[in-house]
């Protein structure tokens, strides 16, 4: 679960499964100037027209488990995609053309938990965009909360 904030003309991705960097797994595409939410992958793109308020914040959720991978935006909007190419990979967020603030983050893996168990990685784009922490990044396996 993400809690974030965004400039309207930001572009936020969240990657699930990533293996090199941004765009190297699947991921959910938040495009507020275009009324966009995107989920994808490789090979495949899922973009849907959907009317969000970005200076608000904004709740996302993603279950990955085996091969589905499966979003909903601000309990609103419903994505859903197979994931047969990447099995396992690391947690991304990336902004393109504006700032956005991570308000919260919770990420909970069932056992076994990988090794090295990498949480998260920020980019920024050449356009300067920003990323901001301003919560609590939790990652959970079973009752163990590391912090």
């Amino acid at each position: 679960e993400c809690m974030l904030q965004m400039d309207p003309g930001a572009i936020v991705t969240i990657g699930m499964r990533e293996q090199t960097g941004p765009g190297s797994g699947y991921y959910i595409r938040l495009w507020p100037a275009q009324k966009e939410i995107e989920l994808g992958g490789p090979g495949m793109r899922f973009p849907q027209k959907c009317e969000f308020d970005a200076s608000q914040p904004i709740k996302v959720q993603a279950f990955v488990d085996d091969s589905i991978i499966e979003c909903f935006v601000n309990d609103a909007y419903a994505f859903t995609c197979r994931a047969y190419d990447h099995r396992t990979g690391k947690l991304g967020l990336s902004v393109t053309g504006g700032t956005f603030a991570l308000l919260g983050l919770k990420v909970k893996v069932s056992d076994p938990m990988p090794s090295p168990f990498t949480i998260i990685h920020a980019k920024t784009d050449a356009l300067g965009g920003n990323a901001t922490f301003a919560g609590q990044l939790t990652a959970a396996l079973a009752d163990r909360v590391y912090v």
